[in-house]
């Protein structure tokens, strides 16, 4: 398979989810918000203390009033009747006009294989 460069995304639309933080701790809804996914040297612009490599994807935020920001949660992009896992969340701020980097997922396909020992659709 052909492993798709996180550049390959720059100006597309991804959708992170997750249960979120607030001021009184954690909500009981799940939220999403639509973001999109920046080119490697906007990202490193607005995040010069970190080191932006292949194995991330960055994304901004689009017009939301929803913060959601869950380490781990999941960023996809929606093609056709599908959506795809792009990122996990790693860092975001939410007083940033950027919503985060993501851990960009297919570069460790195969690890992630590998470590689950299951079958993984990359179609």
């Amino acid at each position: 398979t052909q492993m798709l460069t996180a550049g390959g995304f720059t100006g597309k639309t991804a959708t992170a989810s997750g249960w979120g933080v607030s001021t009184l701790g954690l909500r009981d809804t799940l939220y999403k918000a639509d973001l999109k996914v920046i080119g490697d040297s906007m990202c490193k612009v607005l995040f010069k203390l970190f080191t932006i490599t292949a194995s991330h994807i960055c994304t901004a935020s689009l017009p939301t009033n929803v913060d959601i920001f869950d380490f781990g949660g999941p960023l996809t992009l929606k093609q056709g009747q599908y959506s795809y896992l792009l990122g996990v969340t790693f860092f975001g701020k939410p007083d940033m006009k950027v919503s985060g980097i993501y851990t960009y997922v297919p570069p460790h396909m195969e690890w992630i294989k590998k470590t689950t020992d299951t079958d993984i659709c990359t179609n």
